[in-house]
């Protein structure tokens, strides 16, 4: 095959890949985002709060157990296929180890923290058996290193929709909460018997351990530990902060519902992000053309805000009307922190753009203090703000957050302050030249590339769709894991998907990815 049927097949294997997983979300986004609304409903904002709450905490157990592997097993299958079977059977044992770990953690922090509450004691021993099972996703990042994403999004989109049924069951016969508890549990444990089936029957290599790749993983892995620590404490701390300072699930289940409305539509600008930012990838690499990487990266910071700006309008005009009619009366108290927390996703979503610009600029060490600066500020702001406003005052909170960290934070260091006037400028349409934008989708997605393109291996497109072949792993993990937002563990209704994760695992400041889940009764 030569080198320009070569690309044609890799682009075309990228653009159906990441299809799959685009429609994977957007069916459960849309199923989940159904049940959930019945099931906050049938449980009350107390037992709601209790599902939600326990999530939190197995989700920040969840970034310390994965030992960082989800960020680097993609790469080292691509890099070594030969070993593919070491390579998954060494990861799948270390997170067995340490998520066996992270189980009795969660339940002893728990039982720490809610002394005299023993049905939330009982909610995450059932819950917490979804990071056990979480050991068995490394099958999941074998098909993605292969472009075959469609067998794991379908055996996770059948489970999620077997789940919904079972929720659906569990309403009408009138189960407890801790019934709805053992749903996310379950759901893992149907998702990781049919992908070692699916690897058995396409005869994956054999697993095995080895401790010289274990000792290859961590060390690659292990740095990965830090940055997602720190995300996953920010994407936590709303939830974790408001049942500690109020002593009560109510506003937990409150501000899950907020976050639940408030970002149901955000694998949309997810999808867009991850599909420009190869774009900005590959103009930075024209050195005949530096401005023309700036240009695109204030092109995706407009599309960004205003998407997200126009979004945010409709939920503020749609909340007061939606929330007391589908959710019911006692959730009336949801209204003014959805009201809010949908003016995050803009500047959530920016800090996204702004992470992947950085990685461009080779000044990852930034992404770390924003991340660090994000939390001491959230944190700060929640203490104040908590016990007058509750749920509300935590949204309110993480506005200004991301908001600085986001916009302000980035002209305090010369390196990064050309970041901040390109954020500036993509908001207020200053150098955009968007008439350029669909032609340029059109050049690189549509059209066959010239021929001298395709036998210069220096030209720029061809070093951009050299790359496709590393990134639709990635991009399908950000796409998958959830999300580009603080990101939690859980989606819409308490499942244990990712949804919409950061395009960098490291950016707290990025999007914050709730655990909505399902409370109960």
């Amino acid at each position: 095959m030569n080198h320009s049927a070569f690309q044609k097949t890799m682009k075309n294997k990228f653009l159906k890949n990441t299809s799959w997983i685009i429609g994977g979300q957007v069916i459960k986004s849309l199923v989940g985002f159904v049940i959930s609304i019945l099931t906050a409903k049938y449980l009350g904002p107390s037992n709601y709060g209790i599902i939600g709450y326990v999530t939190t905490i197995i989700t920040v157990f969840t970034a310390l157990s994965n030992l960082g592997l989800n960020n680097i097993i993609v790469k080292e299958l691509i890099a070594d296929r030969e070993k593919s079977g070491q390579i998954i059977g060494t990861a799948i044992t270390l997170q067995l180890i340490s998520s066996a770990v992270a189980y009795f953690a969660v339940f002893g922090t728990v039982v720490v923290l809610n002394r005299n509450d023993t049905i939330m004691w009982f909610c995450a021993l059932l819950q917490s058996g979804t990071l056990v099972l979480a050991s068995f996703d490394h099958i999941t990042y074998y098909y993605q290193s292969r472009l075959e994403s469609k067998y794991p999004t379908i055996i996770s989109l059948v489970a999620y929709i077997l789940m919904q049924l079972y929720k659906v069951y569990l309403l009408v016969a009138g189960k407890s909460v801790l019934w709805f508890a053992f749903s996310t549990t379950l759901d893992s444990a149907v998702v990781a018997i049919c992908m070692i089936f699916t690897y058995v029957i396409h005869k994956g290599a054999r697993w095995k351990f080895s401790l010289s790749v274990a000792k290859i993983l961590l060390r690659q892995s292990l740095p990965f530990v830090v940055s997602g620590t720190i995300s996953v404490l920010y994407s936590s701390l709303d939830k974790i902060m408001l049942k500690a300072m109020l002593g009560s699930t109510e506003s937990v289940g409150y501000y899950n519902v907020a976050y639940t409305i408030s970002h149901a539509w955000v694998f949309v600008i997810a999808a867009i992000i991850t599909s420009f930012t190869p774009l900005i990838y590959e103009a930075h690499g024209d050195k005949a053309n530096p401005e023309l990487y700036r240009l695109r990266a204030r092109q995706l910071y407009c599309m960004v805000f205003w998407i997200s700006t126009a979004a945010s309008v409709a939920i503020d005009v749609i909340a007061p009307f939606f929330i007391p009619f589908f959710y019911g009366e006692s959730y009336i108290p949801s209204v003014i922190p959805t009201m809010l927390l949908t003016w995050n996703i803009a500047f959530a979503y920016l800090g996204t753009v702004r992470s992947a610009q950085l990685i461009c600029e080779e000044k990852q060490k930034f992404i770390m203090i924003f991340a660090v600066t994000t939390v001491l500020l959230n944190a700060g702001m929640n203490a104040l703000l908590i016990p007058r406003f509750e749920a509300s005052g935590a949204a309110f909170a993480t506005i200004v957050s991301e908001f600085f960290v986001c916009i302000l934070a980035p002209m305090f260091f010369k390196k990064t302050r050309q970041v901040s006037f390109d954020i500036l400028r993509g908001i207020c349409f200053r150098q955009i030249e968007f008439s350029s934008i669909w032609s340029l989708f059109k050049q690189k997605i549509f059209k066959k590339q010239t021929v001298s393109q395709a036998q210069d291996p220096t030209h720029p497109v061809q070093t951009a769709d050299a790359a496709l072949q590393e990134v639709p792993a990635q991009a399908a993990e950000q796409i998958h894991s959830d999300d580009p937002v603080k990101n939690s563990g859980s989606d819409v209704d308490g499942s244990d998907e990712n949804t919409l994760q950061n395009t960098d695992p490291a950016d707290a400041g990025g999007a914050k990815g709730s655990e909505n889940k399902d409370s109960e009764k």
